[in-house]
């Protein structure tokens, strides 16, 4: 299958480098000897509690080690530099095999993700090694190709697909159909092939030592699958690039680097404008646009060439186009060859964790995040008893960023995909304080700390635009969102899809634009925090305005309003130590929501009522010895001017302040700070 006479001028090409890189006297990384400080600013990037490889040795050994073990560890790496080899221990990846859950078969060794344990000196060592790539080879070369968006600073899933999806937009927008094609790699990182690898690491200008020491990371390296606290036997590794490696990522990188440049070169261009942007990529997720079925199949024939010369597979089967049409009519007829595999048109496709669909239509991906939510909710199996003000933690920190995933681009939510969104949210509030259904949503949302959930996706998108302005200027992502920004201001009356319409909109809403005209004028802009801070405050201020108006002109929140006042109404959840205290907030809560009914006559006493828990409070004959006793309770034990007080208020204002409803009379305000 693969291309054998390719594999022979590599192998040879390979043998050659080997040979030369062994040969050069020159023993020392780029950089010089490493050194104790050096070593000291590395292992302050490890992170803690990771589990250990072979050896037992974690992270936490090395960052409190001191001076003195930086200074040995510098000691040895020196020693592994001049001799040119890796200790064999270092070469020893425990295998861990993770589920990968969605209900694929679990006798089948494909659902299982496998994560390696590698020893952390020889992480240390390869985080050593790519810092010197990194400052001494790279500066002189230009690497990656900027459609590359993987393991890189600044970039990743966000900024991929947003290049992804404004070059579809763009070329919408010029009239032109647009054919994606999402290609699928099998098992990328463990099929790389090393000696292939190496030939494009010295053609980079990975050479000497640095070179030698790399592919002695590469050379006998070996495995055992740790299950049930049982190790398999061990077994070589001849391929693959080391899953849990510091250097894995760069060098995938460079592996299919060559690929994305062959994709674009023959070509035309059907980025944006003279931007080339018609192969998006994130590591071993690669795109293909084409604006024609005949140069999109053009596409996918270079793809296949290229593994078939370096010798890695495709997954048709997952792999997938979708067509987008600019008047709405797809052609799902189409098919197109990847090698001797047929690939189809599919109506949407999940890329990168956002759900694409053909006919731009969110329904389908709002409500499989709506679910995704609720799963992530009830996977918690949270206790009935536990404080909600701990629940709001949870759904903020947990649930909410797991539906709200790169919602940064959801730039085509319709009214019905709001509403679902707002559902979702009201009955996990409701469900967190046992309410009832029929509560309304101001109520619950404030009840439990929250504002709609529309506010969390509008901030995540102003803090994307403020990325995107502080972004190097260089950056491909960069330059798609300054051209499709000055596109937009040229011609705003045009049709235009995607994110700037979108952002634009909402720096009116929360009356940002002058920071928008700041960056046009004088290419200015707040740096990260102060605009996070900024785009929060307005933000809350637009949406508890809002809130706090419709309360007003609404009779329904006339008790709720009396009992909050202007204080946040999730301060109770501040007041309960225990369980039985937590239910007892739970059934306050509950009477802040309640409506009044029609009038209806008590059973015990003959008389009309509106609310049925005030009456019983406060006026009812059949319950005049509870509220005597309970007045006895307050004379014994509080001060004479509180029950005094209490005596002077309406049956309406007593029950209210039983609430917790705050009190005009001066006595009562005295008192309630007094006990705080």
């Amino acid at each position: 299958m693969f291309d054998s006479e390719f594999y022979k001028t590599i192998e040879n090409s390979y043998l050659f480098i080997q040979e030369n890189s062994r040969l050069q006297t020159l023993s020392k990384l780029p950089g010089g000897e490493v050194t104790a400080t050096e070593i000291s600013k590395a292992i302050k990037d490890l992170k803690r509690r990771k589990a250990p490889g072979l050896d037992c040795i974690q992270n936490e050994h090395l960052i409190f080690g001191g001076p003195r073990l930086f200074a040995c560890i510098s000691h040895l790496f020196n020693a592994v530099i001049n001799i040119g080899r890796i200790p064999s221990i270092w070469k020893t990846d425990l295998i861990i095999p993770i589920y990968k859950g969605n209900n694929k078969t679990k006798s089948s060794p494909d659902s299982y993700r496998p994560i390696a344990l590698l020893p952390c000196l020889m992480k240390l060592f390869e985080k050593i090694l790519t810092l010197r790539i990194r400052d001494h080879v790279l500066p002189s070369v230009s690497f990656p190709n900027p459609q590359q968006q993987g393991f890189q600073p600044k970039l990743g899933c966000i900024t991929a697909s947003f290049n992804l999806q404004e070059t579809v937009f763009h070329n919408l927008e010029q009239g032109s159909p647009v054919y994606v094609a999402f290609l699928d790699t099998q098992k990328a990182f463990d099929t790389v092939w090393r000696h292939g690898l190496m030939c494009k690491l010295h053609q980079l200008g990975v050479k000497g030592s640095l070179w030698t020491l790399i592919d002695d990371c590469h050379t006998d390296t070996s495995c055992s699958v740790a299950v049930n606290q049982k190790n398999s036997n061990w077994f070589p590794i001849s391929q693959g690039v080391r899953q849990g490696g510091v250097l894995s990522t760069f060098l995938y990188l460079v592996f299919i680097n060559d690929l994305l440049q062959e994709l674009q070169n023959p070509n035309p261009n059907t980025g944006i404008h003279s931007i080339r942007s018609s192969n998006p990529a994130l590591a071993d997720d690669i795109s293909c646009i084409a604006l024609s079925p005949r140069g999109l199949q053009t596409l996918l024939n270079t793809a296949y060439d290229f593994s078939i010369r370096w010798r890695f597979k495709f997954n048709a089967s997952k792999s997938n186009v979708l067509y987008f049409s600019p008047t709405g009519i797809n052609n799902n007829s189409l098919s197109w060859k990847l090698g001797h595999d047929t690939i189809k048109i599919s109506k949407s496709y999940n890329h990168l964790g956002i759900l694409l669909d053909a006919k731009l239509d969110p329904t389908e991906r709002t409500a499989k995040a709506c679910r995704k939510g609720q799963q992530t909710y009830f996977a918690l199996k949270i206790s009935e008893h536990l404080n909600p003000a701990t629940l709001s933690k949870l759904y903020k920190r947990i649930v909410l960023p797991s539906v709200l995933y790169v919602s940064e681009l959801w730039c085509d939510l319709k009214q019905k995909d709001n509403r679902a969104l707002d559902v979702f949210q009201h009955s996990i509030c409701k469900h967190a304080m046992n309410l009832p259904k029929h509560t309304r949503s101001d109520m619950c949302e404030s009840i439990f700390g929250l504002l709609p959930i529309a506010s969390e996706i509008d901030k995540r998108k102003l803090q994307l635009f403020g990325r995107l302005c502080l972004m190097d200027t260089k950056c491909l992502t960069k330059k798609i969102f300054l051209h499709r920004l000055f596109s937009y201001l040229d011609s705003p009356n045009c049709k235009h899809y995607g994110f700037i319409p979108d952002i634009i909109h909402l720096l009116d809403k929360y009356n940002l634009l002058e920071h928008l005209n700041s960056y046009l004028q004088n290419g200015l802009f707040l740096n990260k925090l102060e605009w996070k801070k900024t785009v929060n405050s307005a933000v809350f201020y637009h949406f508890t305005t809002f809130r706090s108006n419709r309360m007003l002109r609404d009779n329904d929140f006339t008790q709720f309003r009396h009992i909050t006042g202007n204080s946040r109404p999730d301060w109770i959840w501040k007041l309960p130590n225990d369980v039985q205290e937590v239910t007892l907030c739970k059934f306050i809560v509950k009477l802040w929501t309640l409506q009044d009914l029609p009038p209806h006559i008590c059973s015990l006493c003959q008389k009309l009522f509106t609310n049925i828990f005030e009456h019983v409070t406060t006026s009812c004959d059949g319950t005049y010895l509870f509220r005597e006793a309970w007045w006895q309770t307050v004379i014994e034990n509080f001060d004479i001017n509180l029950s005094a007080d209490l005596c002077g208020l309406s049956n309406n204002d007593l029950y209210l302040f039983l609430l917790g409803a705050s009190s005009s009379m001066p006595s009562l305000i005295w008192y309630i700070k007094y006990v705080e």
